[in-house]
């Protein structure tokens, strides 16, 4: 009977933990991880600022209501131009230029109230019905007219009516007071805080005790065509 030699065993080598390609192979997952959270990172980040609800004119004081916190993600410069929505809000600052509806609030827009105080003042004055726009509201500005009764039947001297004057140019609604008053006999109509500059205010002050007041809105780049 022949004996058959049979193969000797060969023994299962042992994984090599430091193999090259492994190694590689684990380096890329962990990048791709890491690169992966940063990115997710990135995309989630977000700078909480100030948005104005509606159009505000220069000379604006701001409230409350005029303005709200909202997210967005902002990069490079754009980084701190804005106000920072984390502090206390703007209230009693003043607008130094237009701000459109929905316009984030840039820093260098306002002023705060103590040098807004030595530049601008806030005025009311008397108005009749019909003699403003019904839908006028803060933020808005408007031509301030003066019209004087010269003679006995409301009659310049010269027996044609008086001319309304533009007394200001371009005065912005601080506030509208909505509570109808008493104006004239039988008439009605409301209060409105306009804000001047400090050298316009006493003009604005004569105007409102010498006559009829009319206020007259000045269209801005945000209003529709009617």
């Amino acid at each position: 009977m022949l004996d058959i030699a049979s193969p000797p065993a060969s023994r299962l080598r042992q994984p090599r933990w430091l193999d090259t390609r492994l190694l590689a192979g684990v380096g890329l997952v962990l990048l791709s991880i890491v690169l992966g959270a940063r990115v997710i990172a990135a995309a989630t980040d977000s700078d909480l600022v100030w948005q104005v609800r509606a159009e505000l004119a220069a000379g604006a004081p701001l409230d409350e209501q005029d303005v709200r916190a909202v997210e967005v993600r902002l990069t490079g410069a754009a980084a701190g131009s804005y106000l920072d929505a984390t502090a206390a809000k703007p209230v009693g600052w003043v607008l130094t230029r237009p701000i459109g509806p929905n316009e984030l609030l840039p820093r260098n827009a306002l002023a705060p109230p103590d040098v807004a105080a030595t530049h601008w003042r806030i005025v009311t004055v008397p108005v009749a019905r019909f003699h403003y726009p019904g839908d006028l509201a803060k933020g808005q500005q408007v031509d301030v007219y003066l019209s004087v009764d010269s003679g006995p039947l409301g009659t310049a001297a010269g027996g044609g009516a008086a001319a309304p004057e533009l007394v200001l140019h371009q005065a912005t609604v601080a506030r509208v007071d909505g509570s109808t008053t008493g104006l004239g006999s039988g008439g009605s109509g409301i209060g409105v805080e306009l804000a001047v500059p400090v050298d316009d205010a006493a003009a604005l002050v004569r105007a409102a005790q010498a006559g009829a007041i009319d206020l007259v809105r000045v269209p801005s780049p945000w209003t529709e065509p009617r």
